[in-house]
C-alpha cells in the first residue's frame, strides 16, 4: 500500500480532526491525504498549488448525504492509495471529507531529502508546499512570512517514525465556507 504524503497523526490543540464535507470539482485527481484548495468555482476544491492558501486535508470521501462512499481501501487515519477522479456527470455527488483543524498533525514528505536545505531537518520552521502532497524541502524558512512568501505548513522537528519525514501542522484559509 503507497504512503499518503500527509498522514493524520494526532493534534496539539486536543480537537483531534475537525471534518468538513466539501464538493469536488470537476475532473480532478484527488487522494485522501491531499492538501486542497478552493476553485474559481464557488464553493468547490481542486488538489492545492503552492501560490494559494490550503482549505485542508482530504480524510475521505462521502457521498452527497455524508454516507462513505464505496472505497474499500480508504480508512480514517491511515494510508490509502485511492484517488477519486469528479467528471461532469458525477461532480455534483462528489464530495470529500476534509480536515479544517489547524491543530492537526500531519507527517509529511519533502521534494527533496531532508537537511538538504539548512535548517529543513529542524522544528520550528516553516514550508510551502511543493504540490497537493508534498512540501517544498528548499522553502525552509525560519519565521512567519519575512519574505511576502505564503507558508503552508509548520515544522515541529523530524517524524519520529520516519526519520524521512517531518512532522508539521497546516495553516488553514481563514474563511473557510463548507456545506
Amino acid at each position: 500500500m503507497p504512503t499518503l504524503m500527509f498522514n493524520y497523526v494526532g493534534s496539539i490543540n486536543g480537537q483531534g480532526r475537525k471534518l468538513r464535507k466539501v464538493q469536488c470539482t470537476a475532473s480532478q485527481d484527488i487522494a485522501v491525504g491531499d492538501a486542497i484548495q478552493f476553485s474559481t468555482t464557488a464553493g468547490t476544491v481542486i488538489p492545492a498549488v503552492a501560490d494559494e492558501e490550503i482549505a485542508g486535508i482530504v480524510a475521505g470521501f462521502v457521498d452527497k448525504y455524508g454516507n462513505a462512499q464505496p472505497e474499500t481501501t480508504v480508512t480514517a487515519g491511515t494510508a490509502a492509495s485511492t484517488v477519486k477522479t469528479s467528471d461532469s456527470s458525477t461532480a455534483t455527488s462528489d464530495y470529500l471529507l476534509v480536515d479544517v483543524n489547524p491543530g492537526s498533525l500531519y507527517s509529511a514528505s519533502l521534494d527533496a531529502d531532508v537537511g538538504t536545505t539548512t535548517g529543513s531537518n529542524k522544528a520550528g520552521v516553516w514550508f510551502v508546499l511543493a504540490d497537493e502532497d508534498d512540501l517544498d524541502e528548499s522553502s525552509v524558512i525560519n519565521s512567519y512570512d519575512t519574505t511576502g512568501t505564503m507558508v503552508h505548513a509548520y515544522s515541529h522537528g523530524l517524524d519520529p517514525r520516519n526519520s524521512a519525514r517531518v512532522i508539521v501542522n497546516f495553516v488553514m484559509a481563514p474563511y473557510v465556507p463548507f456545506v
